[in-house]
């Protein structure tokens, strides 16, 4: 899981750039959230379902603050 934690914190990092545009920074949400939703998909199919409901969670988190229908239903949806 070394590669996901650098993947996010290179979100991170991005996210924090004061002079990232609004259409960039929803762009780069977007894809976080997407990010995380996958990590959790991948504790879900080893058999972690309780790391991979913190990733659902994470994820569904960004997906409502951005105002991400598609991605709220995935999440809701894997969660169950």
């Amino acid at each position: 899981m070394f590669y996901s934690k650098a993947i996010l914190a290179l979100f991170d990092k991005h996210l924090q750039n004061r002079n990232i545009r609004p259409k960039m920074k929803l762009f780069s949400l977007k894809n976080k959230s997407f990010a995380i939703n996958n990590i959790g998909f991948v504790f879900d199919t080893h058999g972690d379902r309780a790391k991979a409901l913190e990733y659902y969670h994470q994820s569904l988190k960004i997906d409502v603050q951005i105002k991400e229908t598609q991605g709220m239903a995935n999440g809701i949806w894997r969660s169950y």
